[in-house]
C-alpha cells in the first residue's frame, strides 16, 4: 500500500487532531468523523505498537473537495483560517 494515500492522511489527520478544528455544515460529516475517529483509535489501542494500524480501517470521510471544486464551493473550514478568504 501506497504511504501516501487518503487513509494514511486521514490516520495522522486524527493523530494531530486536525479533525478538532473543522468547522462544517451537517451533521452527517460530523457523524462520519467521529465515526472514524472511534474506529482509528481502537484500532491503534489493539495493534500494540504496530504502526500500521490504520490499513485496517475503513476509508476516512471526505472533508476536503476534489481537484475541479474550489474552496468557494465548500462548507468546510478551518476554525482558525481567515474568513474573507473563503466566502460562502
Amino acid at each position: 500500500m501506497a504511504m501516501v494515500s487518503n487513509k494514511f492522511l486521514g490516520a495522522v489527520c486524527v493523530k494531530l487532531g486536525f479533525h478538532k478544528h473543522l468547522r462544517y455544515n451537517g451533521a452527517l460529516l460530523e457523524y462520519q468523523i467521529r465515526e472514524y475517529v472511534t474506529e482509528l483509535t481502537e484500532a491503534e489501542r489493539d495493534a500494540d505498537g504496530a504502526r500500521d494500524y490504520w490499513t485496517i480501517v475503513k476509508n476516512p470521510p471526505k472533508v476536503h473537495p476534489s481537484e475541479p471544486e474550489t474552496p468557494q464551493s465548500t462548507n468546510i473550514r478551518l476554525t482558525d483560517s481567515d474568513p474573507s478568504a473563503y466566502p460562502m
